[in-house]
């Protein structure tokens, strides 16, 4: 749900991340069940493994170079793209790659 969150930080779950709690508790506060169409953005390793572990689509916003490859390789499909100049993210990119996780889903 684009728009749709909760504000989850260390501390308020059972348990922090690299444990998929934080993210279950949020989507348990906004009605969602995990699943591979909710994508956890993120942009460490350990929020690819937490994302993988919770049952959701990890997306790292970043440099993937920047994490070790046993947080990101090993646990299924990860989408990642280089940030603009700025650091932020390209939209144009972000939409380009949900677009075709929509067409192969």
């Amino acid at each position: 749900m684009l728009g749709s969150g909760a504000i989850v930080g260390a501390g308020d779950a059972s348990a922090d991340k690299p444990s998929p709690a934080p993210i279950w508790h949020a989507l348990e506060r906004i009605g969602v069940k995990p699943s591979p169409a909710v994508w956890y953005v993120g942009d460490t390793g350990s929020d690819m493994l937490a994302a993988h572990r919770a049952g959701c689509l990890a997306v790292l916003v970043g440099d993937a170079a920047m994490h070790p490859a046993e947080l990101l390789s090993p646990h299924g499909t990860i989408y990642w793209y280089a940030e603009g100049n700025d650091g932020t993210p390209s939209l144009e990119r972000m939409r380009a790659i949900a677009h075709h996780f929509r067409k192969s889903a």
